[in-house]
């Protein structure tokens, strides 16, 4: 399977090609664009205690609530071409969005 070319690799196997490449180097930012796609739960729970422990700055985009939950503690909201930084995971993110919205 090493031998192979990464064309011949699933979906999956290709994904976890990239993300050890991108973890190897260990970047001082990291960025992630949807990495649980493609992966099983048991890659996807390594990732999530790889990210737990990484040393540097991660940018990460996923629509994966429970991966955000688990690996986030600073949300950077974009809109309305301003920055908003909320403490916490998404759960608590969605919360203070909430309660802004209600006293707005």
């Amino acid at each position: 399977m090493q031998k192979s070319s990464t064309d011949s690799l699933s979906g999956g196997w290709r994904m976890r090609v990239a993300l050890a490449g991108a973890l190897f180097i260990q970047p001082d930012i990291l960025m992630l664009d949807e990495p649980t796609n493609h992966l099983d739960l048991e890659a996807v729970l390594w990732l999530e205690q790889y990210l737990l422990s990484y040393p540097h700055t991660i940018l990460l985009v996923s629509h994966d609530r429970a991966f955000l939950n688990e690996v986030c503690n600073d949300i950077i909201r974009f809109a309305d071409l301003k920055l908003t930084y909320y403490r916490g995971n998404y759960d608590i993110y969605e919360g203070m969005c909430m309660y802004e919205c209600m006293n707005v």
